[in-house]
């Protein structure tokens, strides 16, 4: 059982998951800014540092994250298939690039009395055409790694954001079961 459950295991309230989904427009980072937004507008506990947050607030927006989290997998997933597409129709492009350059190489070279000059040209069509596949799927790569290196370090980032907003619900749970536990009457302690 995780701490997560376990800090709900005693709640009598059931809590069905997703209760609230995301609406039109909502995204990982909206829902964090309204996290971040309800523990900065709570109700301060005097002298120790904590917050008292809406619990079912909270919850209703924990859900939500955890209904969006798939969906922005998702674009990542999608994304990784739009680079293998880039790349891939790239290499074709490449490949007919060169193929060109070859057929106008052979068809130069037929040319008996300029065939000299027809393999210089041939070669350097040949080679000007390698050298524009490679750029181009160089391109495609630095591209393709630029974004997914983005996604990765935001995909991190709200990672660690949602383990804090956890962490502070169940730190906010703890001091307030503390608070709401009997204190023994002084006057029984003295039997």
């Amino acid at each position: 059982m995780s701490a997560n459950q376990s800090a709900h295991a005693g709640d009598d309230r059931a809590r069905p998951l997703g209760r609230r989904r995301p609406t039109t427009g909502t995204n990982v980072l909206t829902i964090i800014e309204k996290l971040e937004e309800l523990v900065t507008n709570a109700k301060r506990v005097p002298l120790s540092g904590k917050a008292m947050v809406d619990e079912d607030e909270f919850l209703a927006l924990v859900d939500q994250l955890r209904v969006l989290y798939p969906e922005e997998l998702n674009q990542a997933k999608l994304l990784a298939n739009a680079h293998n597409t880039v790349i891939s129709a790239t290499q074709a492009e490449a490949d007919k690039i060169i193929e060109a350059a070859r057929r106008e190489a052979a068809r130069m070279t037929e040319e008996t009395e300029i065939v000299r000059l027809s393999r210089e040209q041939a070669e350097a069509i040949i080679a000007e055409a390698e050298q524009q596949a490679e750029e181009l799927l160089n391109g495609a790569d630095e591209y393709a790694a630029k974004m997914l290196n983005g996604l990765d370090d935001e995909l991190s980032r709200l990672i660690a954001q949602i383990k804090r907003g956890v962490s502070k619900l169940e730190h906010s749970r703890e001091a307030r079961l503390q608070r709401h536990q009997p204190q023994a009457d002084p006057d029984q302690r003295a039997v």
